[in-house]
């Protein structure tokens, strides 16, 4: 059985990757029973154990428990000491890249059932198991991930209210990720939102409630807001998968590919009026962009051909190369 099908009984692997997978969340309530190769594990049963986890990030997260939002959040230094102290101060210790069995093995097999690509840059290939170890306390305020989350309650009990983005109509690839620590929004996404802050305004008045018991596991695509209370000393783990888009792809391409430095592609555009030719359909004021233009297509669909992986034919770039050589058929006419 898949690890989907173990997450969400019910769910098939196909059926999940055709109706949720980027786009819906799912929930799930039945027993960890289903996961004996977790409860074999002693990191995972109980918060004393849970602080020796190997990972190669730790952190303590100080929410405002008055309701407010701010929250604050330190990586060093960390000790056990510290974490304990913490949590005793209604503070969330957490944890990022966790190096404990079975979660490797579990991250292998998710990236198979997903089909996820192997060989684009190592920054868009960002998926790693995290955790996050409370007390009964107010949580994290009401933000949204760049990455889609498989959660997974192990002991104890939270409460999550969740909400769809109303800033994008396909919220799973925002063009930003809110930072979730930090009560402040990203140049680029104030931009695309119009907005200087996140303020109350603009967060959810309207959203779901759910309550995770061990056991419950819950997928979040990206975009999507939340916010979550520890009911009782409580433990849940999460593989984070950021996927990548097409001008992530393109960008990170044509911006480091050796070949692009040709003096072909250096166009010069020095004047306004340069720029208003840019955005003109006139092809006799157009006839030497639209050139370089085809040649950037040609040198963007060569770049991707080395994301290929031998015989795997990666479906994500054979998606981008189709799309290249669409874009580009459609300049040549």
């Amino acid at each position: 059985m898949s690890i989907i099908e173990r997450l969400f009984p019910g769910v098939t692997l196909h059926e999940f990757r055709e109706r949720y997978w980027l786009y819906e969340r799912l929930l799930a309530r039945d027993s960890l029973e289903r996961f004996p190769e977790l409860l074999a594990n002693p990191v995972f049963r109980e918060p004393l154990t849970a602080l020796t986890m190997r990972s190669a990030v730790r952190g303590i997260a100080k929410p405002n428990q008055e309701g407010k939002e701010q929250v604050q959040s330190e990586f060093q230094p960390w000790t056990a000491e510290r974490a304990l102290a913490a949590l005793r101060n209604r503070e969330t210790v957490h944890f990022a890249h966790i190096n404990e069995e079975p979660l490797p093995s579990f991250a292998e097999a998710l990236n198979q059932e997903l089909e996820l690509p192997l060989v684009l840059p190592g920054e868009m290939l960002q998926r790693f198991w995290l955790a996050f170890l409370s007390r009964p306390s107010k949580g994290l305020r009401w933000h949204w991930d760049i990455h889609h989350l498989f959660v997974l309650q192990l002991f104890g009990r939270k409460k999550w209210q969740l909400a769809r983005n109303q800033f994008f109509r396909r919220p799973q690839v925002p063009p930003t990720g809110h930072d979730g620590w930090n009560n402040w929004t990203a140049p680029i996404l104030a931009s695309a939102l119009d907005v200087d802050h996140l303020d109350e305004s603009v967060r959810p008045s309207e959203y779901e409630e759910v309550v995770m018991e061990p056991g419950s596991a819950l997928f979040l695509p990206s975009g999507t807001w939340h916010r979550v209370e520890t009911l009782e000393d409580s433990l849940h783990l999460g593989y984070a998968v950021r996927v990548p888009t097409l001008p992530d792809v393109l960008i990170h391409a044509l911006t480091y590919s050796p070949r692009l430095a040709a003096s072909r592609f250096q166009v010069p555009i020095a004047t306004t009026t340069d720029l208003t030719r840019l955005t003109s359909n006139e092809v006799e004021n157009n006839e030497a962009l639209q050139e370089h233009f085809r040649a950037w297509l040609d040198e963007a669909a060569r770049v991707l051909e080395g994301f290929r992986h031998g015989e795997l034919g990666v479906p994500l770039m054979k998606y981008f190369m189709n799309y290249l050589q669409g874009q580009a058929a459609a300049s040549d006419g």
